[in-house]
């Protein structure tokens, strides 16, 4: 069966959680932008993370279409999906029929959302992930770009739709380990880090999130010899306004990092539009560890959240009809 897309907004591309092990030959990570909502498709789906593509859905949205019935998953923090003109949940499990249209747009907030299929995707990995990295074009495929084709090999239909509540990634406050190179800033600057409010500045994209404010100052050079960079590190250029580095970052970089996000707000940061606000507050390592497996937890439990009422899956049910008295029969 076919995976037909539809319409697909500009540098929509398959993902997953990225290519490891290959940083230090100077190709990098790529990967979904927003893990928990990732995370969140493929749990629906009954997948383990990273073990199927992903399309990740930038602000231009996505339109597709099968050829068979398949059981297909969204997250969309923000994002509105309908099924051939009918609003679905902004996380949804459901069974897409031939000739039907999902519709994954964008909404007020949010800058990613998530499309999953159960099913074998006929594309091969490339240094063993599906991730696609847009400016080296490294990945199983470019771009997608309406008229594109998936293969697939559906597995045996998951029996109960569900549609679930938005995915919550909370409050703005951003959670940072401070450094690796805090001592590049005078302390008024380290002060001036955090008690500021950042504006989400134009100039970002999966490379990185730009951050407008009031510059923040170094102790001298704004240049350090280049050395590896995580998923989440702060770096501030010359220009003293920082930017946060994000799933298709380079594998090293020159400037000073004042601090770096913990893996749980990354998502926060992935799904900040330009013209949004964050803050960052101090965290320790060990605060970091706890709230990872908090989040897991949380997680779990917003997937057993009982699915919303589904009219046409309800009436479609084999009911009992007939009754006319509760002493007699007719």
């Amino acid at each position: 069966m076919s995976l037909h897309i539809v319409q697909a907004g500009p540098l929509t591309t398959l993902q997953d959680l990225g290519r490891t092990g290959y940083l230090r030959y100077g190709i990098n990570q790529a990967g979904v932008m927003d893990a928990v909502a990732a995370a969140a498709v493929w749990r629906l789906l009954g997948h383990a993370p990273g073990e199927t593509p992903l399309i990740e859905i930038p602000l231009g949205g996505l339109s597709v279409s099968v050829d068979n019935p398949t059981t297909v998953a969204v997250t969309s923090p923000g994002f509105r999906v309908s099924l051939d003109g009918e609003a679905c949940g902004a996380s949804a499990r459901l069974t897409l029929q031939p000739n039907q249209v999902l519709d994954i747009k964008p909404g007020p907030n949010g800058r990613f959302a998530y499309f999953g299929a159960h099913a074998d995707w006929s594309v091969a990995p490339v240094l063993g992930a599906y991730a696609t990295h847009l400016r080296s074009g490294v990945g199983p495929h470019g771009p997608l770009s309406a008229g594109d084709r998936f293969e697939l090999r559906p597995h045996a239909p998951l029996a109960e739709r569900r549609s679930l509540p938005p995915l919550d990634h909370g409050a703005p406050e951003l959670r940072v380990l401070p450094g690796p190179q805090l001592d590049y800033f005078p302390d008024e600057a380290v002060a001036r880090f955090y008690s500021q409010t950042w504006t989400v500045g134009p100039a970002s994209d999966r490379m990185a999130t730009s951050l407008v404010g009031d510059a923040l100052t170094h102790r001298g050079s704004h240049d350090i010899l280049s050395d590896g960079i995580a998923f989440g590190a702060v770096q501030v250029p010359g220009s003293g306004q920082p930017f946060v580095l994000m799933a298709d970052r380079g594998t090293t970089g020159g400037y000073p990092k004042i601090a770096t996000v913990i893996s749980v707000d990354l998502p926060r940061v992935a799904q900040a539009r330009t013209g949004d606000t964050l803050r960052f507050v101090p965290c320790s390592l060990d605060e970091a560890a706890h709230l990872r497996t908090a989040q897991a937890a949380a997680l779990a439990d917003w997937l057993r959240t009982p699915g919303a009422l589904d009219g046409t899956r309800l009436l479609s049910a084999n009911l009992i009809s007939g009754v006319v008295s509760a002493t007699r029969t007719p």
